[in-house]
């Protein structure tokens, strides 16, 4: 494997070493480490079935890995709930994006973390609406997006692009240090797909650690650094986005190309 780049980034903010994942006689992922640095945005590719939703789920906390570990900022780390992997700082935004139809963007934003009244209000489980609009405004306000009646529009009568903006704008309100995008521009339109990498790209210039999965390669080289390759649940290869090809990563998908041993 290609070795990972360390200038400028001496410790991986996640890492996982030789995670494996069975689900009875199949294995989704065969003894995979992952490094994910600060500042960088990684892709993983590969062909349906090579691991990649199992291995965000694990990062996530849906999946538990039957071996191997999870470190974030070099500390040991045990997900056995989404919520333990919130805690520590990540947030994923799923390929579903996971939004309740008929809730507003800023219900959707803090369903299960809602804002309370201070005081007694609070006490009586008063939800603070006014508080969730505005921080919700803030968070979509960031991401150079406009999406008009955050507190009353339901969310199913919003565009693909205005969804997956609700969506990855909740994740940074709560994601402290990594975002993980499943197929943050898969069954979006040409302009929606543009509205969407364009958050993403500011997500970057914000240097915010992200995980990109991705089928598209357009897609995967305007917005990676670098690209992890599975296939079989193994990484085959590691390479930086900038000295390969669509061509030779589309290769090692296939299995066309192999790495040469490493001596």
């Amino acid at each position: 494997m290609v070795p990972t780049p360390s200038s400028n980034r001496d410790l991986p903010v996640l890492r996982l070493k030789n995670v494996s994942k069975r689900f009875g006689a199949v294995t989704a992922l065969d003894n995979v480490s992952i490094e994910l640095f600060r500042g960088e945005t990684l892709a993983v590719v590969g062909d349906n079935g090579a691991g990649k939703s199992t291995l965000l789920k694990i990062m996530s906390g849906v999946y538990t890995p039957d071996t191997g570990a999870i470190e974030v900022d070099g500390k040991p780390m045990t997900f056995d709930s989404p919520g333990k992997a919130r805690e520590s700082g990540i947030e994923a935004v799923y390929q579903d994006l996971a939004l309740v139809d008929d809730m507003s963007v800023a219900e959707n934003m803090f369903l299960g973390r809602e804002e309370m009244k201070p005081g007694l209000l609070g006490a009586l489980g008063i939800i603070d609406h006014r508080t969730m609009r505005e921080k919700a405004a803030e968070a979509i306000s960031n991401l150079r997006i406009h999406i008009p009646g955050l507190g009353d529009a339901f969310v199913r009568k919003m565009s693909g692009g205005q969804r997956q903006g609700a969506a990855i704008a909740r994740a940074i309100l709560w994601g402290r240090k990594i975002l993980l995008l499943d197929e943050p521009t898969a069954a979006l339109g040409v302009k929606e797909q543009g509205k969407v990498e364009r958050m993403i790209e500011e997500l970057r210039a914000s240097q915010l650690p992200m995980m990109l999965i991705a089928h598209s390669m357009p897609v995967v080289f305007r917005l990676s650094d670098r690209i992890v390759v599975l296939r079989h649940g193994r990484t085959v290869a590691e390479l930086k986005t900038a000295e390969t090809t669509p061509e030779e990563v589309v290769g090692f998908i296939t299995g066309a190309r192999e790495l040469a041993p490493q001596n």
